[in-house]
């Protein structure tokens, strides 16, 4: 039974092929190193205080290399009826290319400040390695993000990452919650910008 599970983890994603930044490919694929990426989409937030009734937004998303490659900045613009509100964290793979850490910032008025993140979670990634040649579809990426806000709630965060010709497609959801229960729940829906929208 051991044997047969292994077998099928194998068969269904590798954890060995992401590179150590969260979207670049392989060290031996010919795409040139890139500093910074940029997503832009839509994304629909949903409050339980507010039932089913959805505010939806656009959304901006930076992915910034950070010193030595070894950390990625995620920085995130949403846009709702007009307020841009800013959501910036730190994936931190020095250690591993698999298990990550996440850190946020200290106070919102030190978004900025990187050296001023601290760490509240974690993160995996993995590229799932046969699925897409069996079904005949683009080959998948997931990352699964759980840390704590800076108001200490609960967030969890799952981006899926594909491409369609040849740029990358993400899908994510998430949801922010403390011992109470869900506040709100969140999907975004973004396509890489030809430039950074820095």
């Amino acid at each position: 039974m051991k044997l047969f599970c292994s077998v099928v983890v194998s068969t269904l994603f590798s954890v060995n092929a992401f590179a150590a930044s969260l979207f670049s490919e392989g060290a031996n694929t010919n795409e040139p190193a890139t500093a910074c990426r940029s997503y832009l989409g839509t994304g629909s937030m949903y409050y339980t205080s507010a039932g089913d009734q959805a505010i939806n937004y656009t959304v901006a998303l930076n992915v910034v290399s950070l010193g030595d490659g070894s950390r990625d900045l995620l920085d995130y613009n949403l846009m709702i009826n007009g307020q841009t509100m800013r959501w910036a964290m730190i994936i931190d793979d020095k250690e591993n290319d698999v298990f990550q850490k996440v850190l946020i910032p200290s106070s919102a008025a030190k978004i900025d400040d990187y050296t001023s993140y601290i760490e509240t979670g974690w993160a995996h990634k993995i590229e799932y390695d046969s699925i897409h040649r069996d079904e005949g579809t683009p080959k998948k990426r997931t990352m699964l993000f759980n840390f704590l806000d800076q108001h200490g709630n609960r967030v969890t965060h799952h981006m899926l990452a594909y491409r369609i010709d040849g740029k990358w497609q993400l899908i994510s959801t998430g949801s922010i919650g403390n011992t109470d229960g869900v506040i709100s729940v969140w999907a975004h829906k973004l396509s890489q910008a030809d430039s950074c929208q820095l």
